[in-house]
């Protein structure tokens, strides 16, 4: 999936230092997004994800024109948020 870490984006007083696509959903030429902005926690177990924003939205999707639905999605979400894009998600992995 589509899952990109972001720069740091402040959101009614936390930090998302990530992006998520957690859904999606293909019907008549329209894509529902589903996707969370937060952080894979440290602590105090790694690789939980604390979500501090989730959103669903429905954008116009031709399969032969916008190209894979994941990428596609991602660039819906970052252009929804003001999002700009700094890597891909790696999960810290519990000890």
């Amino acid at each position: 999936m589509a899952n990109k870490t972001i720069q740091t984006k402040t959101i009614d007083g936390k930090t998302a230092t990530a992006v998520m696509t957690t859904s999606t959903e293909s019907t008549g030429g329209r894509l529902k997004i589903g996707y969370s902005l937060g952080n894979f926690n440290p602590s105090p177990k790694p690789g939980v994800w604390d979500s501090v924003k989730d959103g669903k939205f429905w954008v116009d999707y031709d399969e032969e024109t916008d190209g894979e639905l994941y990428e596609f999605a991602l660039g819906k979400i970052v252009e929804r948020e003001s999002l700009t894009v700094t890597g891909v998600i790696v999960p810290p992995t519990p000890d």
